[in-house]
């Protein structure tokens, strides 16, 4: 595992430049080189082996290009920074050439692309875009400018607002299928065998993973609806609502996965010290966050 690193940023007037954060690029240099070297070593082990099965063999090749690739592109990624001013976002490569730009008064809409840990900048005709990753140093910050330029442009509708996920499928619940369906099947396949212990063992992850799946689509028991003087916030077991007088604070904070990338979230801190949790799966983290901000204040 791997930590960000602090502000690295070059303040010039008014211009922040943001560099891309070494020690991720170190991560996947030492996890790709270790990899490297665990299939050489099992190569070498067992040449016998791999001359005779073509199939090992461009197993192991594939592999390792795969490898390279990832090391290639994110050997070229680390080389670029984001430079921030009064006008806009600059995307830049290892020689301070832009790559792409989005100027305040062009912006449009910002979403997040959790699966690649990034934040996509569109123009209003939503034909361009930049997309910065959450890889570059300080990113808290570089979130921070880039919504409160984006709250200056973004429309909050007439309540009351429901909420609901524009995305319903993405990789994680695709990923929380297949092994939901894969548990299944092995629960079945052991009951054929009058393997009942192994059997009851795999229905019992298959029910779990189930349910897990079903926490992703909290719209199944109909939608959460922001109103003017509460927020009425449904999850798979429950119902809750949280009344505006009872919030105290609301923030945007990240949670990482084991790889490291960050997925935003919104935290309702309230008045008792209490905090509730909004994800992804309620809709757009961004605009949730910008429309909740509003509610608060108004």
């Amino acid at each position: 595992m791997y930590q960000t690193e602090g502000l690295t940023a070059s303040n010039v007037g008014n211009t922040n430049l943001y560099k891309f954060d070494r020690g991720y690029t170190w991560f996947v240099l030492i996890a790709a080189s270790l990899l490297f070297i665990f299939l050489l070593g099992i190569t070498v082990a067992n040449r016998q082996e791999a001359l005779s099965s073509p199939g090992l063999l461009g197993a192991v090749v594939v592999m390792l290009l795969v490898a390279v690739g990832i090391v290639a592109y994110t050997v070229r990624r680390s080389k670029r920074s984001l430079k921030i001013n009064d006008d806009g976002v600059f995307l830049q490569d290892g020689r301070g050439n832009e790559i792409s730009s989005i100027r305040w008064v062009e912006l449009g809409r910002v979403s997040e692309r959790r699966e690649l840990g990034q934040l996509a900048l569109w123009d209003k005709a939503g034909t361009r875009r930049v997309l910065v990753d959450q890889l570059f140093q300080n990113f808290t910050a570089i979130r921070s400018r880039i919504l409160d330029e984006y709250a200056k442009v973004f429309t909050i509708e007439p309540l009351p607002i429901e909420f609901r996920n524009p995305y319903p499928l993405n990789y994680q619940s695709v990923l929380m299928a297949a092994i939901v369906a894969f548990f299944v099947w092995g629960s079945w396949s052991a009951n054929r065998q009058n393997a009942s212990g192994p059997s009851v063992i795999l229905a019992f992850f298959a029910i779990l993973g189930l349910v897990n799946l079903l926490k992703l689509y909290p719209g199944l028991r109909g939608p959460s609806v922001l109103f003017d003087d509460r927020l009425v916030l449904r999850s798979l077991f429950k119902t809750r609502e949280i009344y505006k007088k009872e919030v105290a604070s609301i923030d945007l904070n990240d949670r990482a996965n084991q790889s490291g990338t960050r997925f935003s979230l919104i935290a309702l801190k309230m008045g008792s010290g209490e905090q509730v949790k909004i994800t992804f799966a309620y809709g757009s983290i961004l605009e949730m966050y910008l429309t909740l901000r509003a509610w608060l204040a108004h």
